[in-house]
C-alpha cells in the first residue's frame, strides 16, 4: 500500500542551542531500504559519550532486526515465509512480527479497511522504477482484488501462527514496520538513560525529551515543492510523527499522477489527498494510520481521528486545502501561501 520512502516532517531547528559542555552524537546507516538517522543530545564527558555511542549502536541493531524479520525481499524473513505458505499452512511467527500484524489488523478495522496489510497482492502490478512506467489494466487489477482483505488473514493468538487463506495472497508491512522500528530504537536509547533524541527513518520520525530546553518544533514537507515546508508546529515528546504523501514514488501518464499509496478497495492510487501527517504516541500506530487516513480523505479521516483521542492529524487535499484535527489547528503556523489552512466546523469547510 505504501512503498514507504515517504518524506515527513523536517526538523526546523537542526542545530540545538547547546549548554556549556553539551554534545550531540549523530550517526546514519542504510537500513530497511532507506537512510536511518539517530541524534542524541547528552551532557559533556567521556562517560556520556560512550553511553550515547552504545545507545546509537543498539538503536541501529533494533532496526536491522526489524528488517530481518519483516522484509519481503529476504526469503528467510517471517513475512516471506507467511507469503510462501499462502493457501497452504499456518506459519509460526516471532513476537515482533506478531505485534506489527496485530496492530495492522487493528488499524485496518479503525480505518474501515482503508489500511490493509494484505495490499501486497497488488504490489507487482505497479512498477514505479520502470524506465517507462504505466498503470496496469483494470482487468489485471480486478483479478487481484479478491486476494486483498484482512478477512483472509487468520491469526491464532494461542499458537501465535498466521495463515493467509488463499494462494496468491501476500502481506506487506511497509506501512507499519518502519514505525515499529522507530519504537524499538527509541526504547533502546531510553534503556540506556538517553532522554533527548531524534530518530528518523525514511520519513518516519520519533522525538523525545527537549530540543535546546524547548519542545521540538517540526515542519511538514510541502507536497509540491521539494525541500520546502508548508507548516510548522510544536510537538511535546515523546511522540512519533509520520507523513504519507503522493510525491515520493509516482509517475505521470497522460497528465495523471499515479502514486504508490493504493486504495485496497480499487487497487489503484487513492484520490483526493496529497499529504497526511499523523502524530501519535507510537511509530507503529502513526505509520499505519497515516496510510489509512490518506486513502479515506480528510473528512472521513478526521472524523476517525477525533473519535480516537490522543491522535493528531494534518491532511492536505488535492485542492490545496489543509485540514487538521481540532486541537492541532490552533497550533499550526503556515509557511506557504499556495496552501490554505481550513479552520471550520466539521460540517463545513
Amino acid at each position: 500500500m505504501r512503498g514507504r520512502i515517504l518524506l515527513l516532517a523536517w526538523l526546523l531547528a537542526g542545530c540545538r542551542d547547546r549548554a556549556a559542555g553539551e554534545t550531540v552524537e549523530e550517526a546514519r546507516e542504510g537500513i530497511m531500504g532507506t537512510r536511518v538517522t539517530v541524534k542524541v543530545w547528552v551532557p559533556g564527558g567521556s562517560g556520556w559519550h560512550r553511553r550515547a555511542a552504545e545507545g546509537i549502536d543498539a538503536a541501529f541493531a533494533e532496526a536491522v532486526e526489524v528488517e530481518k524479520r519483516m522484509s519481503p525481499r529476504d526469503p528467510a524473513s517471517t513475512v516471506s515465509r507467511i507469503n510462501a505458505a499462502a493457501g497452504k499452512e499456518a506459519v509460526e511467527v516471532d513476537p515482533w512480527t506478531w505485534k506489527v500484524l496485530e496492530a495492522s489488523v487493528e488499524a485496518s478495522r479503525a480505518t474501515r479497511g482503508a489500511f490493509d496489510p494484505t495490499w501486497a497482492a497488488l504490489a507487482d502490478l505497479w512498477d514505479f522504477a520502470a524506465v517507462d512506467p504505466a498503470p496496469p489494466s483494470r482487468e489485471d487489477v480486478e483479478a487481484r482484488l479478491g486476494l486483498v482483505g484482512v478477512r483472509g488473514l487468520v491469526m491464532d493468538p494461542g499458537a501465535k501462527t498466521v495463515k493467509l487463506t488463499r494462494e496468491g495472497m501476500r502481506i506487506g508491512l511497509g506501512g507499519s514496520a518502519k514505525g515499529f522500528a522507530l519504537d524499538r530504537m527509541a526504547a533502546a536509547l531510553k534503556e540506556r538513560g538517553l532522554e533527548d533524541f531524534i530518530c528518523y527513518a525514511g520519513g518516519d520520525l520519533f522525538v523525545a525529551g527537549e530540543h535546546g530546553s524547548r519542545p521540538w518544533k517540526l515542519g511538514i514537507q510541502h507536497p509540491r515543492r521539494p525541500g520546502a515546508i508548508f507548516a510548522s508546529y510544536t510537538v511535546d515528546g515523546p511522540a512519533a510523527v509520520v507523513t504519507s504523501g503522493d510525491y515520493e514514488r509516482f509517475f505521470m501518464k497522460r497528465g495523471k499522477r499515479y502514486h504508490h499509496i493504493l486504495d485496497p478497495a480499487t487497487g489503484f492510487p487513492a484520490e483526493g489527498t496529497v499529504s497526511v501527517t499523523v502524530i501519535a504516541s507510537t511509530g507503529l500506530w502513526a505509520d499505519a494510520l497515516a496510510t489509512g487516513l490518506f486513502v479515506l480523505g480528510w473528512e472521513e479521516g478526521l472524523e476517525i481521528v477525533e473519535k480516537m483521542g490522543g491522535i493528531e492529524a494534518v491532511i492536505v487535499d488535492d485542492e490545496g486545502l489543509v485540514h487538521c484535527s481540532e486541537s492541532l489547528c490552533g497550533e499550526i503556523e503556515m509557511k506557504a501561501d499556495d496552501l490554505e489552512l481550513v479552520q471550520a466546523d466539521r460540517g463545513g469547510a
